[in-house]
């Protein structure tokens, strides 16, 4: 992947606070899991460790497409991507892994 771009930055700022907000109250941790054939993406909010189940709205799911548009519309789609999100004090950090799929290079 070329260097990040501030794009994706203010893209994934807003779509981890809206999984934040999607998920149980008493989440301290989550994983969001995105993935995509190319022409579907598939979204899915979890924790393993903490009980309850998140919410996923049709705001989370807007900014789920919104990265994969914006990361293929710069020549760069991925086929999955999973962000760790956790609470760290008072601060909320996250990592995220991305998988590209040469097949997809380019694609539409």
């Amino acid at each position: 992947m070329a260097e990040f771009d501030y794009e994706y930055s203010d893209i994934l700022m807003e779509l981890i606070a809206e999984a934040i907000a999607c998920a149980p109250q008493s989440w301290h941790q989550g994983t969001l899991f995105i993935d995509s054939d190319g022409t579907t993406i598939h979204y899915e909010l979890t924790n393993d460790v903490e009980g309850g189940e998140a919410n996923i709205t049709e705001y989370l799911q807007d900014l789920c497409e919104n990265l994969y548009t914006t990361f293929r519309n710069n020549d760069e789609p991925w086929s999955a991507v999973v962000i760790h999100f956790y609470q760290d004090g008072d601060f909320w950090m996250f990592n995220s892994e991305y998988t590209f799929h040469k097949n997809l290079k380019g694609g539409a």
